[in-house]
């Protein structure tokens, strides 16, 4: 059977052009996407408490941290097949 793997997808506009900065690359399997974004994600939240508690100074670092995790997700669903991970 073959491993699943990422497909490429760029994020993170930085211009009204709409170019983009960041991207996931193609090739990566599956699972170790998977628990990249889980390690995105626990980085995020104490970020984001911190925000809820503090100034608005934090916000962007996790608008930035989500964006990632994301883009990370988006890139794993488009490169699963139709039915599942095989």
């Amino acid at each position: 059977m073959r491993k699943t793997k990422t497909k490429h997808r760029t994020f993170h506009t930085i211009n009204p052009a709409g170019d983009e900065i960041f991207s996931v690359n193609e090739g990566l399997p599956i699972v170790e996407a998977l628990e990249e974004v889980s390690t995105l994600l626990s980085v995020a939240l104490p970020v984001v408490y911190g925000v809820a508690e503090n100034s608005d100074s934090d916000a962007y670092a996790a608008v930035y941290l989500v964006k990632m995790a994301k883009a990370v997700i988006d890139s794993v669903v488009s490169g699963m097949p139709i039915g599942g991970m095989s």
